[in-house]
């Protein structure tokens, strides 16, 4: 005779020449010893729900947390009547997160959404421009710059390698991408780090003016 019982426990009995008897477990619940223990881990970053539908269950509302600092300097002379230039550099720097803050999980939550991971925007720029009058018909200007944006997104753990205490084996260990290894299970949000990204871009650009006027034209 065989009882299908689930969650059970499945073993034989004195007495039965075929077949199992599964038992159902205490309280109908998977006990903790035969789970694995990187599982549980991870099944500790899930909070509890606070709403009583079966899913979406989970209902928070974090702050959304965004400083950014920026600074422009320009600087113009007038060398003579002929000549004259400015000079302008810029920087700034922009953090982004919204962290979750959720009471007793690890980092306060460690879903894998990209808008939950800090994200680090810096950029700097400069130009030089100077203008030369030959004659009150001819007038050249040249001016060069350089612009740059560097992007970042980072991981929750702060440059730990979360994979490694949680016992993942085989990962490497770089402080810059140091996180927890990305996990799913159906139907839950995902956990982890799934993003890792330093994108980078630099712009220079070189232009130079030549005007002439001739009477009522003008050439440029």
């Amino acid at each position: 005779k065989i009882v299908s019982l689930v969650p059970s426990d499945t073993a034989t009995r004195p007495g039965l020449t075929s077949g199992f008897v599964r038992d159902p477990l205490p309280n109908n619940r998977v006990p903790a010893n035969r789970l694995d223990p990187i599982t549980q881990r991870y099944m500790a970053l899930y909070p509890l729900p606070n709403q009583s539908t079966t899913a979406n269950n989970l209902i928070l509302n974090p702050k959304f947390f965004d400083d950014k600092d920026q600074g422009d300097i320009k600087v113009d002379h007038t060398f003579s009547s002929k000549d004259s230039m400015f000079v302008r550099f810029s920087i700034g720097d922009e953090t982004q997160s919204t962290p979750l803050n959720i009471p007793g999980v690890l980092a306060g939550g460690y879903f894998n959404a990209i808008e939950f991971l800090p994200q680090l925007f810096r950029t700097g720029g400069a130009a030089v421009s100077h203008t030369h009058s030959f004659s009150p018909h001819v007038i050249n200007e040249f001016r060069t710059g350089y612009n740059r944006l560097f992007g970042t997104v980072g991981t929750l753990s702060g440059g730990k390698n979360l994979s490694r205490e949680f016992g993942i084996s085989g990962v490497p260990d770089d402080p810059q991408a140091n996180g927890l290894a990305a996990s799913s299970v159906a139907g839950f949000s995902a956990l982890g780090d799934a993003f890792d990204r330093r994108n980078g871009q630099n712009v220079f650009h070189i232009l130079d003016n030549l005007t002439l006027v001739q009477g009522r034209h003008l050439f440029k």
